[in-house]
């Protein structure tokens, strides 16, 4: 019989939680932008949409990155590894973009940097491939 830590054998991981709320986190400010948008719209304001429809590429682009964003939260809460490789690539793409503007010391590369560790953490009880030999 293999031994397990304490985090393994419980339903409840603290780990995989604490990675699921920091993706919900993550996207909570343009879930939030989303929402006053669409109450905007409701009541009338017909300039709600003009971000929108100036740049509709890029507003596609990020509403791609938000669904992604709530994928990887739900998927981790699934404990799927698909969850924690979603979000590796969501925190490392931050971070290279920081890097290319010149902004590695900022909130957002800080930001990026927690979400990769908080992920790592968790890495074991979502079954990330490269924590598959430590198992």
């Amino acid at each position: 019989m293999k031994l397990h830590a304490w985090y393994e054998r419980s339903d409840r991981n603290p780990r995989v939680a604490i990675a699921q709320l920091f993706m919900w986190l993550s996207c909570a400010g343009a879930l939030y932008g989303l929402t006053v948008l669409a109450l905007l719209s409701l009541t009338g304001h017909p300039a709600a949409w003009s971000a929108f429809i100036a740049e509709p590429a890029r507003s596609a682009f990020t509403l791609l990155v938000l669904a992604l964003y709530i994928a990887s939260a739900t998927f981790i809460g699934q404990r799927r590894a698909a969850g924690g490789l979603i979000a590796l690539t969501l925190f490392g793409s931050m971070l290279l973009e920081q890097a290319w503007r010149g902004q590695i010391v900022s909130l957002s590369s800080a930001w990026a940097v927690l979400g990769i560790v908080l992920i790592l953490r968790a890495g074991r009880a979502l079954g990330l491939p490269f924590f598959a030999s430590a198992r």
